[in-house]
């Protein structure tokens, strides 16, 4: 328990470090991030988002495939897009049969992976939340998904963790598909790095707006972070698609911003009110 309470009193610190130093705010609880390796700079998050979008490797496989899965479906519940995920790796590495055999396989043997792979899901799903490639929704979202039978009222239940995408997770499934068989999904890193930067400055400005400049209605943070944002995406032709996407994501961030910055002590106004 003291450990626990460690990792989330840690967490907790980082993040407001985070938002102090350089307005980045993860969209995400303190228990969503508390086995997560927690990067301290706004340089360490940049730079994990773009490996993770252009490694050649099975753990950036297995993230690429889950926010395919976010950007085509908006939400994930539960942990099985996790396995469902390595099994879309394997049959893009090898052959489609073997990401059938690998659903088989937990089927059959569900409970005992779960228990094996617990400690890893909890670890994916949270970098997803840091990196920006996925935000938790409030807790009164929770609550009304509760009310209409899609999670239980169980604390912290790994059955229950939900993921919602971003701008970040969906400029990448628009510029990728289609994803052909036995091919990387890996992006080019030029491409990487300006999908990542412009949707990480959006989330500072949004941060920044509300903190810095003090600003509180929806039209006004709304107006300063999509001026930023379009201008800063126009200035690349191939990211047309992010373009298009503004508009939506941006209101997504402006309603969640201040749910986080209460529950991160940075703010104490009454959210209701807000």
């Amino acid at each position: 328990m003291l450990a626990d309470r460690m990792a989330l009193d840690n967490v907790r610190s980082t993040v407001r470090r985070l938002v102090e130093d350089y307005s980045y705010l993860p969209y995400a609880r303190d228990v969503d991030l508390a086995t997560v390796e927690l990067c301290e700079d706004i340089d360490c998050i940049r730079g994990r988002a773009v490996r993770v979008l252009t490694e050649v490797s099975e753990e950036a496989e297995l993230y690429r495939q889950l926010i395919f899965m976010l950007s085509a479906r908006i939400v994930l519940v539960g942990i099985y897009p996790y396995f469902f995920a390595k099994a879309r790796g394997y049959a893009l590495y090898k052959l489609p049969s073997y990401g059938y055999e690998y659903l088989w396989n937990y089927r059959m043997r569900r409970k005992q992976l779960e228990r094996q792979h617990r400690r890893d899901i909890l670890r994916v799903y949270g970098d997803l939340l840091q990196l920006n490639f996925a935000y938790a929704p409030p807790q009164y979202a929770r609550d009304t998904l509760i009310k209409l039978g899609m999670l239980k009222r169980v604390v912290d239940r790994l059955e229950d963790k939900v993921l919602v995408t971003t701008l970040q997770s969906r400029a990448l499934l628009i510029g990728k598909v289609p994803l052909r068989p036995f091919e990387s999904s890996a992006i080019d890193k030029e491409k990487a790095e300006k999908i990542v930067s412009i949707c990480l400055g959006l989330r500072q400005k949004i941060v920044e707006a509300f903190l810095n400049l003090n600003l509180r209605k929806v039209e006004d943070i709304y107006d300063y972070a999509y001026q930023w944002a379009s201008k800063e995406a126009g200035k690349y032709r191939g990211l047309w698609y992010l373009s298009i996407s503004l508009s939506r994501f941006i209101y997504d961030e402006v309603f969640t911003v201040p749910y986080y910055l209460h529950h991160y002590g940075i703010i104490n106004d009454g959210i209701l009110h807000y």
